[in-house]
């Protein structure tokens, strides 16, 4: 498989982690990144699209391990359940 195929079966694999996760993630970005001084009142296109990159990637790293320490446990223990 090539290296987009894998990257979008991954991120399907964390989907739903993306979809629980995406608000909580952006909020704290903000915050931090207003707390540190990179934002402040009037935010430039440039800071915008930074805030949703930087929040964006930081999603990705949490539904990733949701998924791994969380998710598939669960999935896991339903496969049990109903074999």
């Amino acid at each position: 498989k090539d290296k987009i195929t894998k990257l979008l079966i991954n991120l399907g694999k964390i989907s739903y982690g993306l979809y629980a996760y995406h608000a909580t993630c952006l909020m704290r970005t903000v915050l931090v990144l207003f707390s540190i001084g990179f934002l402040d009142a009037s935010v430039s296109p440039l800071e915008f699209y930074s805030v949703a990159v930087i929040a964006f990637i930081f999603t990705i790293v949490v539904a990733k391990y949701s998924y791994k320490y969380i998710e598939s446990k669960i999935l896991n223990l339903k496969d049990k359940l109903h074999n």
